[in-house]
C-alpha cells in the first residue's frame, strides 16, 4: 500500500469518491480484478444506486450532511482492495461532490 495511504502509520480514517475509485482493485461483484477505478459510477448501474437508493431519504441527506456511516473496504492478502459496504453511498455521494470526505473502515479478507 503506497505510503500516501497512511497517516502516522494508519490507514486513512476518511476518503473522497476519487481516492475511492483509485483505490479499488477487486469487484468480486461484477466478477473484475485489477481493473482500478469505480465501474459503479457509470452507465445504468450507477444511475440505479442513484434512482432507487436502498432508503430513499439517502440522497437528500448526504447532499446536506454527507455520508455519516463508514464505507467497508476489503484488504485482501494478495494486496487488492474492494469495497464490501457502501456502495449506494459513495455512487450517490460522487455524483454530488466527488472531493467530499467519507468516513472508511478496513478489515483483512482473505
Amino acid at each position: 500500500m503506497p505510503a500516501s495511504d497512511h497517516l502516522n502509520g494508519q490507514l486513512s480514517m476518511f476518503i473522497t469518491p476519487r481516492q475511492l475509485g483509485a483505490k479499488i482493485t477487486r469487484y468480486p461483484d461484477l466478477g473484475h480484478t485489477n481493473i482500478g477505478g469505480l465501474p459503479h459510477e457509470q452507465g445504468e448501474r450507477a444511475q440505479y444506486k442513484i434512482d432507487r437508493p436502498k432508503d430513499s431519504s439517502l440522497p437528500g441527506s448526504i447532499a446536506q450532511e454527507g455520508v455519516h456511516t463508514p464505507l467497508l473496504m476489503a484488504l485482501h492478502t494478495n494486496g487488492d482492495t474492494s469495497l464490501t459496504d457502501g456502495h449506494h453511498r459513495a455512487v450517490i455521494q460522487s455524483a454530488i461532490d466527488p472531493d467530499r470526505l467519507m468516513p472508511v473502515q478496513y478489515h483483512q479478507s482473505y
